[in-house]
Order: C-alpha cells, then structure tokens, then sequence
C-alpha cells in the first residue's frame, strides 16, 4: 500500500508537479513529503514512492529519479522526465480513475488516451525538464507554455516566509492537477469525434463538404487524412450547435486562421435581417466578419447557405 510520496525540497517545476498529480489521484491518502534529506530517501519503506530525487529508477522498488549519468531514455533516445516515468508505470491507472471510475473503460480506449498523452504533453515535459528540445520546439519555453505557466507559482525569490516552498508547491500542484485532467478528459473527447468524423468523410455524399451531428472538433482529422479519400478537397462542414446549424469552413492547417475556401465575401459581418435580404434565406442569422462560419435556424437554412457557398 502507498502511503507516502517522496520528492524534492525547494523549487519545483512541471515534471513534479504533474508527477506528483497522477500519483496523488491514484493515493489520495498518501501523504506528500519534500526532501533532500539522503537517510530519509535511503530509509523509505515499500509503502513509499520517491520521484525525481534519489538518483536511481527501480519502478519495482517505486523509484522513480532520472538524474542519473545512465538515466532511463525513450527507444528515439530522448531522456524521461519523473514524470514521463511515473506516466510510464501508472498513467493507465491515472486515466481509468479519471475516465472511468466504475471500471468500464474499454481497453483500446484506454490505450488510445495514454499513447497519445505520452507522445504528446508528457514527452513534451521530458523535453523540456531534460534540455533535450528537438527541432521546431523551441515553442515549449514560450512564457505562455505548460512548463511557464507552472513556474509562475514559485515564490519570490526575495521572500523568506516559511514553509513557503512546500505551500506553492501544494497550490501549483493543484493547478497541474486540473490541467492534467482536463487533458485526459479532452484527449478522450478527440478520440470519440475522430470516429464520428472518419465516419462522415466516408460516408460524405459530395467532395467538398461533411455534417456531423454535432458541434465538435473536426479540423485535425480532416488534415491528418491528407489525400485520402480525397479528403483535401473537403471545404465546407455543416453542423448543429444547440438550437443552430452552423455552415464552417476547414483551415489549410492547424495554426492558420487561413480556409481552403472562405464563406462569400458579401456575406461577411452581416446579421438579420441583412443577410436574410443578401442570400434570400429566411432563417439567416449570422456570417462572421472573417467568413469562417455562418449561421442558420435550421438544415434547410444552412443547407441552402452551403449551396450558395459552393456555388460562388
């Protein structure tokens, strides 16, 4: 049984932190303790997990540091992080508790979230805690990255308040908590409308444009699929949104406000009754001024905006 948590005393930073968020949801009783004391470390009984500190990685002991000269390394030879270590050993069990707490997560299901977290957010923890940035990473030490924003909760240099180290890290921890989760819960979100939008581009009965049956995130898919299935051609998706159809457009790429094809430009910035008076549609609502979506009442509201669309 886990019932203590080992890690570094003093400053923090994010591959703790969220170490210590998975390890604390799976051990909620388990309590924190922050050291650099070497007997501490060296007398820590099995019911202890130390990570990042301790200068070995045994997970069969639950140790867990990679400041070790023969750190533990990924198979493409990037070094772990703590927390790319402990997401290694008990990440699956961190999703199922968020996911699923009754039990009935489906296994590929649970595969799917974990293999997409590690590839992504924690090996991009790894990087960053390591020093080991790849090409085209230099994005991760943005003051607005993960890794930043977490640091921001580190005490003023200047402050000899005690015991002030041990509550910011409490009080950051409890924000890596939620981002954490929120990441999990997103990613299994992404999973489920990626299904939904492979199925519509199959089933898509013209070239440029899909439905989904709801709002939801649709843009990577579309991308990933390049060519496939001629999916590049694919200009146009219509969806519901609560009470709305919406008529979209699709992005040449992920970090570009730019559309393959953009809605017409007379319908930009107008809102009934104007723009029920340009595109003869009764239930017109609204176009947005960068024309990348537009909004009607019903199908057959969006679906004649969508023929206009195609048609100009």
């Amino acid at each position: 049984m886990i019932d203590t948590l080992i890690t570094h005393s003093g400053s923090f930073h994010a591959d703790d932190l969220l170490a210590f968020a998975v390890l604390s949801t799976l051990h909620p009783r388990a309590r924190l303790v922050r050291t650099r004391d070497a007997k501490i470390i060296a007398d820590a009984d099995a019911g202890a997990v130390i990570f990042d500190l301790g200068f070995s990685y045994v997970p069969e002991e639950h140790r867990y540091d990679h400041h070790q000269p023969d750190r533990p390394r990924r198979p493409d030879g990037l070094a772990y992080s703590s927390f790319g270590l402990v997401w290694r050993h008990f990440g699956r069990g961190y999703i199922a508790a968020t996911l699923s707490p009754g039990g009935a997560l489906r296994p590929e299901t649970l595969e799917e979230v974990h293999a997409a977290l590690d590839s992504g957010l924690v090996r991009d923890i790894d990087a960053v805690d390591n020093g080991e940035l790849g090409p085209g990473q230099e994005a991760l030490m943005h003051p607005l990255s993960l890794p930043s924003l977490l640091g921001l909760f580190r005490p003023p240099f200047d402050s000899d308040q005690p015991g002030r180290d041990d509550a910011a890290f409490l009080d950051a921890a409890a924000t890596a908590r939620r981002i954490l989760e929120a990441q999990v819960r997103s990613m299994a979100s992404f999973l489920r409308s990626r299904a939904i939008v492979r199925q519509a581009m199959g089933d898509r009965a013209h070239p440029n444009w899909i439905e989904l049956p709801r709002s939801m995130e649709y843009l990577d898919t579309i991308l990933s699929a390049g060519t496939e299935g001629e999916a590049d051609r694919i200009e146009f998706v219509v969806l519901r949104s609560r009470d709305e159809w919406q008529l979209k457009t699709v992005n040449v790429s992920l970090d570009s406000f730019q559309s393959r094809r953009m809605l017409p430009a007379g319908w930009a910035g107008l809102r009934e009754p104007d723009l029920v008076a340009v595109t003869g549609v009764p239930d017109a609502v609204f176009c947005h001024s960068g024309r990348f979506v537009a909004i009607a009442r019903s199908r057959d509201g969006v679906m004649s905006l969508l023929s206009q669309a195609l048609a100009a």
